[in-house]
């Protein structure tokens, strides 16, 4: 669960980069859970093995997770966030500029 809404919830540029279908397991893909809970839990737990944070599905298999990653849905769901990620650096970038001129004007 959790983020999701346009790039809320602590997804960064480098999350953009990596979902951008650069090979399997950085096209917005994550394992749920940490690696030593997988250990532990082993085969009953593979049926969650498998999340993607761009769509926020899971998946009980490598095979389903590879098959949604080439998904149309998937591809465009990883391009508006990637659009929408660097939407927001524009414009936090132009806002520190913004700040920075008018400190400097004001005397800084």
């Amino acid at each position: 669960g959790g983020g999701g809404g346009g790039g809320e919830g602590g997804t960064s540029a480098a999350d953009a980069d990596a979902a951008e279908g650069k090979g399997g397991a950085a096209a917005g893909m994550l394992p749920a859970g940490g690696c030593e809970e997988a250990a532990e839990e082993g085969a009953a737990e593979e049926a969650d093995a498998f999340y993607c944070v761009a769509c926020g599905k899971n998946f009980r298999s490598a095979k389903q997770w590879q098959n949604h990653e080439k998904s149309k849905k998937h591809v465009e769901r990883v391009r508006q966030l990637r659009a929408d990620l660097l939407a927001e650096d524009e414009a936090a970038a132009l806002a520190e500029a913004s700040e920075a001129a008018e400190m400097e004007a004001a005397g800084g």
